[in-house]
């Protein structure tokens, strides 16, 4: 028996491999013997990595020199206040906030310069949300950086915030990576809207040099294409794929610890128990089978090719795991940040093509008419998207300033009235530039 596990193991972790290395064909099968799906996992994130180009050691000891903000520092959010516009004593906190924050700070941008991120799954256990949820400071450290850079560029210091953004990114990039989990990539996602936005407020107060400008943009733009703007589903099949494997009996029935287990840790009602004890296995894992041959494909489309094609996820997802009480309870959780990945991308082509503005009326001493004579010009690669319509992001010469924004979910140009992406009653557009 050990033996055949081991064969099915090494099984399922050729066949992941090349399911990750081709974006997640999905050929993954279930129920191969029962593998060690930590064991899977961890075979993926570090293919054709090095263990010594991993920066969780360096994380690790940032989040655990992490000091929390002292009681006393304004709750503002990052991309609220500007630092010499605060009190007096909001200032100081934050100053000393940052200061004792230094050593972390420092392991974070030692990190970042990593080729990549990943925090080992212990052995044996059911695949979750990730060793990473253990650490709570993740999000608070890159604040903090972000911060950091906000007072620099405040105190003149152009150079040294750029940099502190391009960490903020890089280590928001790195969480964002698969296979990381879908929490995961949410919050690496996060981190890298919080870094761009707050590089647009420097912007917007600074008005960096073009040199610090070319210097933002060249990296951004060489970040921007080594990333997917989708999320990886690979954790999330794994995940799904352990859930069977435990939920099951070696002859196909129903595991009485598994459902133990499930009836604590899920809060299952007598009435889930009982739709539990009438699983079948090879159901399930067909429906599992035909949700992931689903979302492969559609999580790859942006808001606008959904809407034209008349898809919608959350129906789908519904129609796809109803009345299987296991799929209800593990299928992927992207229905509210499913657009998160394409805002982000909006985000940062908006910024590119905000700092190649900047430069070019600095060198032409007037605005581009257009985002297309932009690009002519060589000051852009290609004309940022915009997730909700089918085209570029929408731009207008207003002779000594511009605007840049996306026309959000409602999918109509607001001309620029500023929303949170269109979403609600009102509708409206996500605004990048000027800054609202």
């Amino acid at each position: 028996m050990f033996i055949k596990k081991l064969i099915a193991l090494a099984i399922l972790v050729a066949i992941s491999m090349s399911a990750f290395a081709a974006t997640n064909d999905p050929r993954i099968e279930y129920n191969v013997g029962g593998p060690d799906y930590a064991a899977v996992i961890n075979s993926l994130a570090f293919r054709g990595r090095l263990a010594q180009d991993n920066a969780a050691n360096l994380y690790k000891q940032a989040f655990e020199l992490y000091k929390a903000a002292p009681s006393q520092m304004p709750r503002l959010q990052v991309w609220q206040g500007w630092p010499s516009e605060l009190k007096s004593e909001q200032r100081t906190a934050i100053d000393e906030w940052l200061t004792a924050n230094q050593p972390a700070i420092a392991k974070l941008t030692e990190g970042s310069k990593m080729s990549f991120f990943w925090l080992t799954y212990p052995k044996d256990i059911p695949l979750g949300t990730g060793p990473l949820s253990t650490y709570t400071q993740v999000n608070s450290l890159a604040n903090a950086i972000c911060w950091q850079a906000k007072v620099k560029a405040a105190d003149g210091m152009i150079g040294d915030a750029i940099e502190d953004i391009l960490t903020a990114y890089r280590f928001g990039e790195q969480i964002t990576a698969p296979p990381h989990t879908l929490a995961e990539q949410t919050t690496g996602l996060s981190i890298q809207t919080t870094a761009l936005w707050t590089a647009a407020q420097i912007i917007n107060r600074t008005n960096p040099d073009v040199a610090a400008l070319a210097a933002l943009q060249k990296e951004l733009q060489t970040a921007h294409d080594r990333q997917n703007f989708y999320f990886d589903l690979t954790a999330a099949r794994l995940w799904t794929n352990d859930a069977i494997e435990r939920a099951f009996t070696a002859d196909g029935g129903i595991s009485k610890l598994h459902l133990d287990a499930m009836r604590r840790s899920l809060n299952l009602s007598s009435e889930d128990v009982s739709r539990w004890q009438n699983l079948s296995e090879t159901e399930t894992s067909s429906q599992s089978r035909e949700l992931f041959s689903f979302l492969e494909p559609a999580v790859k489309k942006m808001p606008w090719e959904l809407k034209r094609d008349g898809i919608n996820i959350d129906t789908q997802i519904d129609q796809l795991t109803s009345g299987n009480v296991l799929m209800e309870h593990y299928r992927p959780d992207i229905r509210t940040n499913f657009a998160l990945p394409f805002q982000c991308r909006a985000q940062v082509e908006a910024l590119i093509t905000i700092c190649a503005v900047k430069r070019y009326a600095a060198e032409r001493n007037a605005m581009p008419p257009t985002l297309k004579v932009l690009q002519a010009g060589g000051y852009i690669k290609e004309e940022p998207l915009d997730p909700y319509h089918a085209g570029s992001l929408s731009y207008f010469d207003m002779v000594k300033d511009f605007k840049l924004y996306s026309w959000g979910a409602d999918g109509k140009d607001n001309f620029a009235r500023p929303s949170k992406w269109g979403q609600g009653p009102a509708g409206g557009d996500e605004v990048f530039w000027p800054i609202p």
